[in-house]
């Protein structure tokens, strides 16, 4: 599963922190571009932006997921990751290019209405 809100899909600290929570419970591999969190919901500009976005993580979270996810800090080539075989899902912001590149690559998307949407 990869999870990527699009350059501005931002969500907000608490969000950020319970989709971690969610994920590391669930037992799910996954692939999360983070971005620092925004205080306003659906803000394009995360309010921290400048801030290693990793630091608003969970205490712990890296290291009790490192053998089930990989955290990559504000971008990651999504494009090649969609189209990777193990690729199995895509959590996204809903954006038009995200829509496209997940339909071209047959990878089943779930869009986040607490993002941009």
């Amino acid at each position: 599963m990869i999870l990527n809100f699009g350059s501005g899909g931002t969500l907000s600290q608490n969000q950020l922190k319970e989709l971690a929570l969610g994920f590391e419970l669930s037992g799910q591999q996954f692939l999360w571009v983070v971005r620092a969190p925004s205080e306003s919901p659906n803000s394009a500009h995360p309010s921290f932006e400048n801030d290693d976005p990793l630091r608003f993580l969970p205490d712990g979270f890296i290291d009790r997921t490192k053998n089930q996810g990989l955290v990559v800090p504000s971008w990651a080539p999504q494009v090649q990751v969609l189209g990777h075989n193990a690729t199995g899902g895509f959590l996204s912001h809903c954006g038009w290019n995200s829509i496209l590149e997940s339909i071209v690559h047959g990878v089943r998307a779930y869009y986040s209405l607490a993002s941009v949407c």
